[in-house]
């Protein structure tokens, strides 16, 4: 038995325990503790908005989650689980827990779900910015939308690596690459040059994403004058009408910082 003289010291553990480790999630991630909405990101099946706006809640605490995630590597149980589940009725598969997702598609989600932290997600910027080189399509989609969406946070690093993703082999990569540089606007000034070089390339869809990203950019380098201007004069009237569309802008804005 326990001596009545210990029995005040255990319950002030208990209670601190409830207070700290299960009470404090609890109240701030919808009555589940933090590791069961890690589990809802891993889930093929997943309550994944409410996983989403739980680690929006956590702040902080939430990135050594994330990080444990971005090192899941591939695992042949889990493989086997769900290639197994997928072929069970769907009466049996009810009753199962659902398999999680590959490595690649949980590293995917936790991109993702930092991106959309806002602030908090500052320390994870050197997370994302590795991603944007993973071997997986997947990952490296989700890391420069979240760069993107995390733009205010953006660091030269950022610029360097969102210019090398222009040229990714996977086209939703390239594509939002140049959209996130179009969202860091003037402090993507080292990316101009690179910018220019997908403007006079070949890949129409990509050479008008570039001169949207020139034009949030701006003209206080003549180097977005010179791509743009050289553009206009482009065999491709869809390039011509976009780099005109853009110089007129520039002009404007120019106008504007003139006058005030």
């Amino acid at each position: 038995a326990i001596s009545k003289r210990w029995a005040p010291a255990l319950l002030l553990l208990v209670v601190l325990g409830v207070v700290f480790d299960w009470v404090r999630p609890d109240s701030i991630l919808r009555g589940r503790n933090s590791r069961t909405w890690v589990g809802e990101l891993t889930r093929s099946r997943s309550n994944l908005s409410g996983a989403i706006e739980a680690f929006q809640r956590m702040g902080p605490e939430a990135l050594p989650l994330l990080q444990e995630l971005l090192e899941t590597e591939r695992s042949e149980v889990r493989a086997a689980y769900a290639e197994k589940f997928a072929s069970l009725p769907r009466k049996l598969q009810a009753i199962l827990p659902d398999p999680s997702l590959d490595a690649v598609g949980i590293r995917a989600r936790a991109v993702a779900v930092i991106g959309k932290l806002g602030v908090h997600a500052r320390p994870a910027i050197p997370w994302l910015h590795r991603a944007v080189t993973d071997p997986e399509a997947e990952v490296r989609i989700e890391a420069v939308v979240a760069l993107g969406v995390l733009h205010a946070e953006a660091t030269d690093d950022t610029v360097l690596l969102l210019s090398a993703a222009l040229f990714d082999a996977e086209s939703l990569v390239r594509e939002n690459a140049c959209y996130a540089l179009a969202k860091i606007g003037p402090e993507a000034v080292p990316a101009v040059l690179v910018l220019g070089r997908v403007v006079r390339g070949s890949d129409e869809p990509m050479r008008l994403l570039a001169i949207g990203a020139l034009e949030a950019i701006g003209s206080d380098t003549g180097d977005v004058i010179a791509i743009l201007e050289e553009a206009s004069r482009s065999g491709s009237a869809s390039v011509r009408e976009r780099a005109l569309r853009a110089m007129e802008s520039q002009s404007r804005n120019l106008e504007t910082k003139v006058s005030l």
